[in-house]
């Protein structure tokens, strides 16, 4: 919070800005995750580089409603990991 107040001769007057930061959603790194068509399944955050945040949403959307992929049920091919952003900031993906 900034306050903004007159000084003499102006008459009193004051004024209050509030800054609030907004904190940039990071979806991680772009990654190539291979493995065997009837191994166990795996949560793709994990396959991501970097320190993606947690609660983003995949699409398409995976058999299991969450991040985790398995080979027996789920398509290969590319996934795309979305974060929303807090106004201003825009979503990252």
């Amino acid at each position: 919070t900034y306050n903004l107040t007159a000084q003499p001769p102006c008459d009193d007057a004051t004024a209050t800005v509030n800054v609030t930061l907004s904190s940039i959603p990071d979806a991680g790194d772009d990654a190539v995750i291979t493995i065997c068509s009837n191994g166990g399944s795996i949560d793709l955050v994990d396959g991501l580089g970097g320190t993606p945040d947690t609660g983003g949403t995949w699409s398409p959307s995976l058999t299991s409603g969450t991040g985790v992929f398995d080979p027996n049920i789920d398509l290969e091919g590319a996934y795309t990991y979305t974060v929303l952003g807090t106004s201003p900031c825009p979503d990252a993906n």
